[in-house]
């Protein structure tokens, strides 16, 4: 009788229990998507030096290929590359040249493994997005404690909005791996977009050569920024996933821990106001 009489002091230390293990698991989870950030980081940046240090050669290659027929033919492949934003497929040659996948080669190449390993939709990676947000639980982490039976269904219910809430942020992950994923190739692509209209515009004898030379000296001159921007926009897409999943569990959660007590507190509790009485009268009797 006195543990029901002292409800709203178990209901407050559950709730405080309830708290203090949210704040411990979005701590952790910090701690993990950091370390991904950091792996995700130093592959981007092995991609970063070795495009800016190969990317004129790879260019050159595609933008001024050798033909044993000569180059006739190809000015006009070539124009409608600029004219069509860095790509052109060519029914002719049987071939697509992309100029922006040229570019871009050397960082998927650094960090497909690592991508591959931190946005894994099905592959148990053991560090993957997915897996960090199943398992991320105020209920089963180590330091949770186990509420009064008079509280059970408060666990139930925290635990059944988890559930919804981390399938709604993992289909979020889904969404939006291909974005982060392509914002390497789209970012090169609009830095060289004036790079591509302007040599669409030269015309005539020489025309070919001309072009080929502004795209490479264009390339040469954007490098030193392109890269590293192309690096910062995948970091930056992520950096906001990942603030998104702990935002998102964390307003969710809190929200589920009141909800779950304002019901607790409609429950009605045994009325053992008899048995009180008889214990009074027993006690003066004595």
């Amino acid at each position: 009788m006195s543990l029901i009489q002292s409800k709203r002091m178990v209901k407050t230390e559950v709730h405080k229990v309830l708290e203090r293990n949210l704040e411990k698991e979005l701590e952790k989870l910090d701690c993990q998507f950091h370390m991904l950030r950091c792996l995700l980081s130093q592959s981007l940046s092995n991609g970063v030096e070795k495009s800016k240090s190969s990317c004129q050669d790879d260019a050159e290659e595609k933008i001024s290929p050798y033909l044993p027929q000569g180059n006739r033919g190809f000015h006009k492949i070539l124009q409608a590359l600029c004219k069509n934003g860095g790509r052109h497929r060519s029914k002719g040659w049987h071939t697509v040249l992309d100029l922006n996948e040229c570019l871009t080669k050397h960082m998927y190449e650094n960090i497909d493994a690592e991508f591959n390993l931190i946005f894994s939709v099905n592959a148990k990676t053991g560090i993957s997005v997915q897996e960090l947000i199943d398992k991320f639980s105020i209920i089963n982490c180590d330091t949770a404690q186990p509420a009064p039976p008079m509280l059970n269904h408060t666990e139930d219910f925290i635990q059944a909005q988890e559930l919804k809430q981390k399938k709604k942020l993992k289909e979020e992950v889904v969404i939006r791996k291909k974005t982060i994923y392509t914002s390497i190739q789209t970012t090169i692509k609009t830095a060289m977009t004036s790079c591509y209209e302007e040599a669409a515009e030269y015309k005539g004898d020489g025309s070919l050569k001309r072009k080929q030379k502004k795209l490479l000296d264009d390339i040469e001159s954007f490098k030193c920024n392109m890269f590293d921007n192309a690096k910062q926009e995948v970091l930056r897409q992520s950096d906001q996933l990942m603030g998104d999943i702990k935002e998102g569990l964390k307003s969710e959660i809190k929200t589920s821990i009141q909800h779950s007590f304002a019901q607790a507190s409609n429950i009605t509790l045994l009325d053992v106001s008899s048995e009180i009485k008889a214990l009074e009268k027993l006690s003066t009797q004595l």
